[in-house]
């Protein structure tokens, strides 16, 4: 009978993580895939044990039968079989699972914590290639490699790029490159680490706009679900326009919702207040003062109040926070090690970061311990994450890894109209950005306190670019975009 309970639980187990990661949006699911490697060895070393004593067993009644104490059912005579199939099962079991993975296209996250360090084969010095823990990718020649860092160096050394450090990392077909240019911190006068961490601002809107076309899959929610019915009254008596407002509006930021970014004393809360604890309800609360910009659906306006209140919707569908579900949804999924969400109150950067700095009160002054709330699930500084992650990031979202069906991805991409120049066009949560000969870029910018970043994907030519500067300047403020781009692609379709 243990023999019997060996041979079901080798079959049992796998089987039921097969079944587990074929429905990969299964909360329960996203909890357990952080921790894969330990429950492998886990299953692993239960199956052995198991099929151990019962071979101690099975022995034992074999033994007893020769000495005509104990008579043994027929079946017992199969023991070995019983004994070699289970074992050759068990390791079936857990080759099927990776062999699942594989399949599909998904990455086996490692048993690791975020930060961990770079193995010593990874190490590099700045300017060459340092992709994330455990995948080292092939750096690029030694020619485009100097050219790239001279881009970023002299960028910086222009009068009028203020920012203390900057970090660039590009990935191509034929190898990436990391590099670096300044300090990471002033006062220490301390190098850059390639892989530093940095508040990603805006990226965030990606993040959670994957979460809602998730949720859209599952059933939980409809692109057309209006405003009215999705959150309680005290939030949506708040928008006059609530029950036209869309899902689809609030994720192209065509609602019309009023914002609360410009209507913040940005000096005085970093001069004051980097330690206040706000909630998604206060910025709700600031632009409802604002009023409405325009009728929902008739133009577009970039807007951070509509991404507070996709967060909100995210809870109130789930039951867990945003947080929670981009960490199980997203980070987890992808195994992003270098990126995380620190909860409300946790104002301490994570392992290597590099400082972001703010000019007021004529000084330039740190502000990256900011609360992780400002902003909440509109960006700021709730996400913390480095180069190298958000071009995973990017490259598996316009890839399809993070949706079940073709059509989710194909929804995030149906753009409309910005008239701004360079991001022309704007998705559901991402920015389509124009190329002068026609080519395109999807990505998104990430402006908090601090910092600017941005995270670009050029499908013709599969390359894909994330870049962070230690001042808040915009995109603008990055004048080896263009350059650096040039001189990768090789064409002058980058301006």
């Amino acid at each position: 009978y243990l023999g019997l309970a060996a041979l079901l639980l080798v079959l049992v187990i796998p089987g039921a993580m097969m079944l587990g990661f074929a429905r990969e949006d299964s909360i329960v699911v996203q909890a357990i895939l952080g921790r894969m490697t330990r429950f492998h060895v886990m299953v692993a070393a239960a199956n052995a044990m198991i099929v151990v004593a019962a071979l101690l067993v099975l022995r034992a009644v074999r033994e007893w039968r020769a000495a005509g104490a104990l008579e043994v059912p027929a079946w017992a005579r199969w023991g070995r079989k019983l004994h070699v199939g289970a074992v050759a099962l068990s390791c079936s079991g857990m080759l099927a699972v990776f062999a699942f993975f594989k399949l599909l296209g998904l990455n086996l996250p490692a048993h690791a914590e975020a930060g961990d360090p770079i193995p010593a084969s990874c190490l590099a010095q700045p300017g060459s290639d340092r992709r994330a823990p455990g995948d080292c990718r092939t750096p690029l020649d030694a020619q485009l490699s100097a050219r790239l860092q001279q881009i970023l160096d002299t960028a910086r050394a222009d009068p009028a790029a203020r920012y203390p450090g900057a970090i660039l990392h590009i990935e191509t077909p034929q190898g990436s490159w990391s590099g670096v240019s300044g300090v990471a911190n002033i006062a220490a006068g301390s190098a850059i680490d390639p892989a530093a961490k940095f508040r990603c601002g805006s990226i965030l809107k990606p993040f959670i706009s994957t979460v809602i076309l998730q949720l859209v899959e599952e059933g939980r929610l409809s692109l057309d679900d209006r405003l009215a019915d999705l959150l309680p009254p005290e939030v949506t008596r708040l928008f006059r326009h609530s029950g036209q407002i869309t899902v689809w509006m609030l994720l192209n930021h065509t609602s019309g919702i009023g914002e609360w970014v410009d209507q913040l004393d940005r000096p005085a809360i970093l001069r004051n207040s980097r330690d206040k604890v706000w909630s998604e309800l206060e910025f709700l609360q600031i632009a409802a003062r604002r009023g409405a910009n325009f009728a929902p659906g008739s133009q577009w306006l970039y807007n951070n109040t509509e991404f507070n209140l996709l967060g909100m919707i995210i809870e109130r569908r789930t039951g867990l926070s945003w947080r929670e579900n981009v960490r199980r949804r997203v980070i987890t999924r992808l195994g992003l090690r270098n990126t995380v969400l620190p909860e409300p109150g946790t104002r301490t950067m994570p392992g290597s970061s590099i400082s972001g700095y703010a000019e007021y009160d004529g000084a330039v002054t740190e502000v990256s311990d900011l609360d992780p709330s400002m902003a909440g699930a509109a960006g700021g500084h709730a996400l913390v994450s480095n180069a190298q992650d958000l071009a995973t990031f990017l490259q598996a979202l316009l890839a399809g890894t993070l949706f079940e069906k073709p059509e989710s991805l194909a929804a995030m991409l149906a753009t409309v109209d910005t008239g701004v120049p360079f991001r022309s066009r704007y998705g559901l949560g991402i920015g389509r950005y124009e190329l002068p000969d026609g080519g395109y870029a999807w990505g998104h910018t990430g402006g908090t306190a601090g910092y600017s970043s941005i995270v670009l994907h050029l499908p013709e030519h599969q390359v894909t670019l994330a870049a962070v500067i230690s001042m808040e300047q915009g995109a603008e403020g990055m004048a080896f975009l263009a350059p650096a781009l040039r001189a990768v692609v090789g064409a002058e379709q980058v301006r």
